[in-house]
C-alpha cells in the first residue's frame, strides 16, 4: 500500500533558495555595500556562481560589486570567462592568500604587463595558475612567477607565444612543480631538455607540449629519462614520426603513466 503514494519532490532550503535570488538581483544588493558584510564563505560562493556567467561581467558595475565580494582569504576564483583587465588585477592583488587562479583570454582581455608584473608580486600562497592566450605572458613574466610564487605546482602557459628557452630556464627553480603545459610556445628541443634534466623532471607528473612547432623526437625521447613518475604527456602536433609511438610503447620506465597523447606525420 506504500508503495502507492508518490515520492515527494525535495524543497530548497531557506538557504539556497535565499543565495539563488542574491544571485539573480545582484545589482540591488550592492548600492548600500551589503555584500561587503557577509560571511567570508557565502561571498566565495557567491563569487563562483557569478564569475561563471558572462551576464555577470556585462553589468556595468561588475566591479563594484566585486570589489564588494573580495576578501583576503579567498583562495580561488576562475576568471575565464571574465572581461580582464588592471583594474580587475588590482581588485585582487588585495588577496593575499589565492591558491588558484585561472584566466583565459579569448580576445577580450586588456592587461598590461607591467599590472601583470605588480599582481603576480603578491601572490606568494599561489599554487595553481592558468594564464593561456596573453600576448603579453613572455619570459619576463615567467621569472616574476620564478621569484615570487614559489608554491606553484600547476601552471598553464598555453598559447603564449612569445615563451621561449628562457622563461623555461626560469622555471627550474620553482621546487613544488609537478604539472606544467607549453602549448603553442617557442620552446625548442634544447630548452625541454635542459627543464627535464634538473630535479623538475623528477618532480613531473603532467607534461603538454602540444603544437610546440620547435619540438621533435630530439627533444621527446628524453622525456621518458628524465620524467620517470609522469602521468600525463600530451605532444600531438609537434614534429615527429610515426616511429614516437612504438618508440613510447616500449619505454618500460613510465610505469605511472595514464595519459598519453600524441599525432605522427609521415
Amino acid at each position: 500500500m506504500w508503495s502507492k503514494f508518490k515520492k515527494r519532490r525535495s524543497i530548497n532550503s531557506l538557504f539556497t533558495l535565499s543565495f539563488d535570488i542574491i544571485v539573480r538581483n545582484i545589482g540591488s544588493y550592492c548600492t548600500d555595500d551589503t555584500l561587503k558584510y557577509l560571511p567570508p564563505r557565502i561571498k566565495d560562493e557567491l563569487i563562483k556562481s557569478l564569475t561563471k556567467s558572462y551576464a555577470f561581467w556585462a553589468q556595468s558595475d561588475f566591479k563594484h560589486i566585486l570589489r564588494l565580494l573580495i576578501h583576503p582569504k579567498l583562495e580561488m576564483i576562475d576568471l575565464t570567462s571574465a572581461d580582464v583587465d588592471d583594474d580587475v588585477l588590482q581588485i585582487l592583488s588585495t588577496c593575499k592568500g589565492l591558491q588558484r587562479i585561472y584566466l583565459t583570454n579569448d580576445g577580450t582581455h586588456h592587461i598590461s604587463k607591467q599590472e601583470l608584473l605588480n599582481f603576480l608580486k603578491s601572490q606568494n600562497q599561489l599554487q595553481r595558475l592558468q594564464l593561456r592566450n596573453c600576448d603579453i605572458v613572455d619570459d619576463s613574466v615567467l621569472e616574476c612567477i620564478s621569484e615570487n610564487c614559489q608554491k606553484i605546482d600547476s601552471l598553464d602557459v598555453k598559447g603564449c607565444r612569445e615563451i621561449t628557452d628562457e622563461g623555461l630556464n626560469f622555471l627550474c627553480s620553482l621546487k613544488c612543480l609537478q604539472g606544467v603545459t607549453l602549448s603553442k610556445t617557442k620552446i625548442t628541443n634544447d630548452g625541454l631538455i635542459n627543464f627535464i634534466k634538473g630535479p623538475n623532471g623528477r618532480r613531473l607528473k603532467e607534461l603538454v607540449l602540444d603544437n610546440c612547432l620547435h619540438i621533435n623526437i630530439i627533444g621527446l625521447r628524453e622525456v621518458p629519462r628524465y620524467c620517470p613518475d609522469l602521468e600525463i604527456f600530451v605532444f600531438y602536433n609537434c614534429s615527429c614520426s610515426e616511429d614516437m609511438a612504438m618508440l613510447y610503447l616500449e619505454q618500460s620506465n613510465l610505469k605511472n603513466l595514464k595519459q598519453l597523447t600524441w599525432t605522427v606525420s609521415w
